[in-house]
């Protein structure tokens, strides 16, 4: 029997760089760190091929480039650092556009169209292999290996070898990926955590007495950063004057929170006008709407003064539903409107204040955001000023406390497992 010396030793060496291959790609996806994956194969593909040079590309998909992200060898080292190429453009532009391998040698490169390094003009490129990185056909590289160290082009068995590389290495950078995007996603929750217990802060802590009345209030956000305000506003030479705010900023994400705080800050600034409602809310738009005016970003708010000391009701509405007075003994409601725009809107506005005589005891006023009113049930329907009705006509001549509650109960079964869309903010007064 003839035996091949030549085909056994060639055969002995392919299955030894083979093994060298698997003990690669061992290396480079035991990590789910993005430097180190890139240089894992770096190092191994450059000792296993005997490659000189060696350059790794990423796809930066926001501006549609390759961007160099590490390069070693004579000619790899002197590229520019975070050089970036268009599709198209050199070796490396070419293979990430056509999506396939590009092999060249000495012959057939033209060093203005193909050639990268500085030095690659006064060092001969003997041979390139280029190839892109691939997972679920997508490409989000370019490795690309120059001139061996010991001479000679790169055969069809180092093709295969540093494809086999290349195939491991996308599936780990794209695990790195998902990993640096996990990171950040839980990063991001905590952040949203804490902004959420800031809001939560300069919420109330706890409702406020008034003689003659019951106050119960609460904001329940249906994200993890609520956009509505609640706020308590009490004259400094008065107890017998307190001013309720619920707002509702458009939005149900972190911007909207954002501008709850300052509007709150506003609010807040403004407090001294209380006893002129219009005048106060007229500045706090202003203020507002410097920060918004033309950016699309507004707020819906009602005040209600509770002012015993002259034995009437006064409020402001700026895009708000109106509240909602029930009087038990007529078995009436009256609703409590206001025709002021949004918060945001126009810098200068001029808002009007209403007023009507002290409720008669027993009655109801409940002030609310569009959430609870808009809150929708399985069937897609909403809640609405009539359920919200019944529920203050059947629950009046009990507490404030027991009112709200009652209200939240029945919008829960409404809504039953239907995950919400907007925050809600509810305000009641009890009149004794």
């Amino acid at each position: 029997m003839n035996i091949d010396i030549d085909q056994l030793k060639r055969s002995h060496r392919q299955l030894m760089r083979l093994r060298q291959c698997f003990t690669s790609c061992y290396d480079i996806s035991s990590s789910l760190s993005l430097e180190v994956v890139l240089d894992s194969l770096m190092l191994n593909v450059m000792d296993n091929l005997g490659a000189e040079n060696c350059s790794l590309y990423l796809v930066d998909e926001s501006r549609n480039e390759l961007f160099l992200s590490l390069s070693k060898g004579p000619l790899g080292s002197a590229i520019p650092a975070g050089q970036r190429l268009k599709p198209g453009e050199k070796i490396p532009g070419r293979a990430w556009q056509e999506r396939r391998t590009i092999h060249v040698t000495s012959e057939e490169v033209e060093p203005g169209r193909d050639l990268i390094s500085p030095l690659a003009g006064s060092c001969e490129v003997e041979t390139t292999l280029c190839i892109p990185l691939m997972a679920n056909d997508r490409v989000l590289g370019v490795a690309k290996i120059t001139n061996k160290r010991l001479g000679g082009v790169f055969d069809d068995d180092d093709q295969e070898i540093f494809e086999l590389a290349c195939r491991q290495a996308a599936i780990s950078i794209q695990n790195a990926y998902h990993h640096l995007n996990e990171l950040e996603l839980q990063s991001l929750e905590s952040e949203f955590l804490r902004a959420e217990e800031l809001r939560k802060m300069l919420l109330p802590d706890s409702d406020p007495t008034l003689p003659g009345c019951r106050i119960s209030a609460s904001s329940i956000s249906c994200k993890k950063f609520g956009g509505d305000y609640l706020g308590y506003l009490a004259p400094q030479n008065g107890e017998s004057v307190l001013g309720i705010v619920v707002a509702d900023a458009v939005g149900h994400d972190l911007s909207a929170g954002l501008l709850m705080v300052s509007l709150r800050a506003y609010i807040h600034s403004q407090s001294k006008f209380l006893d002129k409602p219009q005048t106060m809310i007229g500045n706090v738009n202003a203020l507002f709407a410097q920060d918004t005016e033309g950016e699309g970003y507004f707020c819906t708010l009602f005040l209600l003064v509770l002012d015993q000391e002259h034995k009437r009701l006064r409020w402001v509405s700026a895009g708000n539903p109106p509240a909602l007075l029930y009087d038990p003994a007529a078995d009436s409601f009256q609703e409590l409107k206001g025709g002021g725009p949004c918060l945001g809107c126009i810098a200068e506005t001029e808002y009007q204040v209403f007023e009507c005589p002290a409720p008669a005891p027993g009655s109801v006023c409940v002030v609310a955001t569009d959430g609870i009113y808009e809150a929708a049930g399985p069937d897609g329907g909403m809640f609405g000023a009539e359920r919200v009705k019944e529920i203050i006509r059947s629950h009046a001549g009990q507490p404030a406390e027991a009112v709200r509650a009652a209200l939240l109960d029945s919008l829960q079964d409404y809504c039953g497992t239907e995950e919400r869309d907007d925050d809600i903010t509810i305000a009641v007064v009890s009149f004794d």
